[in-house]
């Protein structure tokens, strides 16, 4: 029954064995620098949506569900055609597509193409997860 901060480093720490080394990445609210506009590179965000009580009883056994989601942004070079972008951005999708772990259960993954952005092509990726907790 994790809190938001374990929901939180759960994924992150899921997010790093899988994806590895692959690109450069940026968690949330950490110090980065983005790189230069030749460089692909993704960020990793946990956004909160909604919790709610489920159950009624007693302090201590009453259940509330927290839905969340994981954002992944990747940044691929403009001009570059797009095969990389989805490549990397099915990779993302897949690390938390549908899984189930350490009490989180995420939903099927959704992959958007933005575009340009800041001098780079993105494509943004996003999973919805829940979890429960008791009070």
């Amino acid at each position: 029954m994790p809190t938001l901060n374990e929901a939180r480093k759960s994924v992150q720490d899921k997010f790093i064995a899988d994806w590895a080394a692959e690109t450069i990445f940026d968690l949330d609210n950490d110090d980065f620098d983005t790189p230069e506009p030749d460089v692909k590179w993704v960020r990793l965000v946990v956004r909160t949506k909604v919790r709610k009580q489920t159950t009624l009883g007693r302090v201590s056994n009453r259940k509330f569900q927290s839905d969340a989601a994981v954002v992944a942004q990747v940044f691929v070079p403009v001009e570059t055609g797009t095969s990389e972008a989805d490549r990397l951005a099915t990779k993302l999708a897949n690390i938390f597509d549908g899984t189930r772990f350490d009490g989180l259960s995420f939903l099927a993954a959704e992959t958007r193409e933005v575009g340009e952005s800041g001098g780079f092509h993105q494509y943004n990726v996003t999973c919805s997860f829940n979890y429960e907790d008791i009070k």
